[in-house]
């Protein structure tokens, strides 16, 4: 009986101090405001982050299968999963085609002109940087599904999307 009275009291003295805290929580002063209006506004960088990450997280997931077989339509299509982050990059030139052929010639070591596909690439767990800086591209070292992928990926890219693509 007195712990249950004394637990009782215990809930009420929280409830009471936090009533009390509760109103000395004072409006927004002049000071808090200025610090407010100091925060930048998210570069273009900070926008990008989130649609870039996701698609390296995609390709880090994904099964390579551009050096073992050709890709035909059904391999070209969007996936569903990726779809918001292709489109909020569209305006950057991204594309599946082209996100596709990049990753061929990143498993080789490919050093990418443009910054947004280097960053997707930067974060996958396979492509690395080091390597990257040593090693240079080699196009001798695709494969022949790898080299007729490319060539398929390059005319389907050059005939939808022939403004947006090559750097």
């Amino acid at each position: 009986m007195k712990f249950k009275v004394f637990t009782g009291l215990a809930t009420l003295l929280i409830f009471i101090s936090l009533v009390s805290c509760a109103k000395d929580v004072k409006p927004e002063t002049e000071a808090v405001r200025d610090t407010k209006a100091d925060v930048k506004e998210p570069t273009k960088l900070d926008i990008q982050f989130r649609p870039v990450y996701d698609l390296s997280t995609h390709l880090t997931l994904k099964s390579y299968l551009g050096d073992s077989i050709h890709y035909t339509s059904e391999y070209l299509t969007t996936p569903e999963s990726i779809q918001a982050e292709i489109e909020f990059l569209a305006d950057e030139g991204i594309t599946y085609p082209k996100l596709l052929h990049a990753e061929i010639l990143a498993r080789h070591h490919y050093r990418f002109e443009d910054a947004v596909i280097q960053r997707i690439f930067n974060f996958t767990d396979w492509y690395d940087q080091h390597a990257v800086r040593l090693l240079r591209y080699n196009p001798q070292s695709l494969n022949s599904y790898e080299r007729e992928n490319l060539r398929r990926l390059e005319k389907i890219i050059y005939e939808y999307y022939p403004l947006n693509y090559w750097d």
